[in-house]
């Protein structure tokens, strides 16, 4: 008669899967994905292989690579300890341990990205990230006539997205006007006859 001693199991099942060595091969495609090397108990003759130093497993939690090919005919095998159901996953210290690298990137350096259209992790050299982002501000240019308040700027615009100069003297927004659709309102005295009124519509 058996016993168990400790926290009866509710529920679960733990994937094996096995190969054998060649004495070339250092990869293995996996039967069941995995987030992480530690998710897995890996076994090559009989010795158990510590994660993520005689083993690892690519971002896609598909293949895992020996840091050594196993002799050949020796006997492999693998226990799932964690079977991954939502997608790859990077521990935080993954990131957080690294040595920043205090510097601008090489060319040749690379970024790490998430190919939606592979729903996978990629690399990608600098190289070929784009760093000219090109601003465009819209000045428009207006004379005062002493009645006249409202003026035509473009459409979407809010407050906080435009500045407003009167003679140089720049405007506060919400006190000293308003924009509603492509109107801006002057309030209070309408910019006096012959003055200067600048708009600058900012990036977005």
């Amino acid at each position: 008669m058996s016993s168990y001693i400790g926290k009866e199991p509710t529920y679960g099942v733990f994937i094996m899967q096995s190969a054998t060595g060649d004495g070339s091969t250092t990869t293995l495609t996996l039967t069941a994905t995995t987030a992480d090397a530690t998710q897995l108990m890996v076994s090559v003759g009989g010795l158990l292989q510590k994660p993520r130093t005689a083993y690892s497993i690519n971002t896609a939690g598909t293949i895992l690579t020996f840091s050594e090919a196993p002799a050949s005919g020796i006997e492999i095998f693998l226990v799932f300890l964690g079977k991954q159901l939502t997608g790859p996953r990077i521990s935080g210290d993954a990131i957080s341990s690294q040595t920043a690298l205090g510097t601008t990137p090489a060319d040749d350096d690379y970024f790490l990205i998430y190919d939606t259209s592979a729903s996978d992790l990629k690399k990608v050299e600098k190289q070929y990230v784009s760093t000219n982002v090109v601003l465009t501000y819209t000045t428009r240019s207006f004379t005062g006539d002493g009645s006249t308040s409202t003026f035509t700027i473009s459409a979407s615009r809010t407050v906080d997205d435009i500045l407003v100069f009167i003679n140089g003297v720049a405007m506060k927004p919400t006190d000293d006007y308003t924009v509603a659709g492509t109107t801006l309102t002057i309030t209070g005295v309408a910019p006096a006859s012959a003055s200067s009124l600048v708009v600058r519509e900012l990036p977005k």
